[in-house]
């Protein structure tokens, strides 16, 4: 139980703090009773659809935190089915977890453009959900910054040059404000950024692993040693943190 009990999030309507309710859609019988029970067992509130009809009657009269559903779901619909839901949702701020046996870059391009918050590729551990839906169910409630500036980041990604606002930095990572008209930054994708730390330019490469609702979470890849001596030194001065433990990584 421990590892879901500080998890809670309100229902919208005032009431005390309840435990992250989760929506499970799953077509298979005895996979969505498996799932169905662990979750329970380890502190959640859990809802199980088993077809489209049961998925959207749920959601759009049970309150909902998080959507757990199968790229695979309704014979390879269930992406499809993520703007529906969304729509559908009591809750409107609901995220979306998709799994899938495939790891395609396209597939979790499509996932991202439909609206899922995250994607995790089966087979998978199962503290690895937990880390995801504590991440996702800490959004709204982390949503601040720890450093007390923002600054301009410049990011070259593909053919693109961008200019984007850091929200907050840490020593793993950084949480950008990006966005582009033409196509959203996938999940995976590597960017060469550079900005001003204490007068001087630095370097770094970074990995989307993120899509947060004010922009996207960048794991550094790449830190050369001057870089990471001029970063550890900002988060001294304007971090209430050092290491990354916030929701964007």
């Amino acid at each position: 139980m421990a590892a879901a009990e500080s998890i809670s999030s309100q229902n919208g309507q005032g009431q005390d703090a309840a435990p992250v309710s989760l929506l499970l859609i799953e077509d298979v019988s005895v996979t969505a009773e498996i799932e169905r029970s662990y979750f329970a067992s380890v502190g959640f509130s859990v809802l199980a659809g088993g077809n489209v009809a049961e998925a959207e009657s749920l959601i759009a009269s049970q309150w909902v935190d998080i959507v757990i559903i199968d790229a695979a779901f309704a014979r390879r619909k269930g992406i499809d089915l993520i703007p529906i839901l969304k729509k559908a949702a009591r809750n409107k701020d609901v995220k979306v977890i998709v799994t899938s046996v495939s790891g395609d870059p396209a597939l979790k391009k499509a996932a991202n453009a439909a609206g899922a918050s995250a994607f995790i590729v089966k087979p998978a551990p199962r503290p690895r959900y937990l880390k995801e839906i504590k991440k996702l169910s800490a959004q709204k409630a982390r949503d601040t910054e720890r450093i007390h500036r923002i600054f301009e980041v410049a990011i070259a990604w593909r053919s693109s040059k961008l200019t984007a606002e850091a929200l907050d930095v840490s020593s793993e990572g950084i949480h950008l404000a990006v966005s582009t008209d033409k196509e959203v930054i996938e999940l995976g994708a590597r960017l060469d950024m550079t900005f001003s730390i204490e007068g001087k330019d630095v370097k770094m490469q970074g990995e989307v692993v993120r899509h947060t609702p004010r922009g996207i979470g960048v794991r550094f890849v790449g830190v050369g040693a001057q870089a990471q001596r001029l970063l550890d030194k900002f988060l001294l001065r304007h971090s209430i943190e050092h290491q990354a433990s916030q929701f964007y990584l």
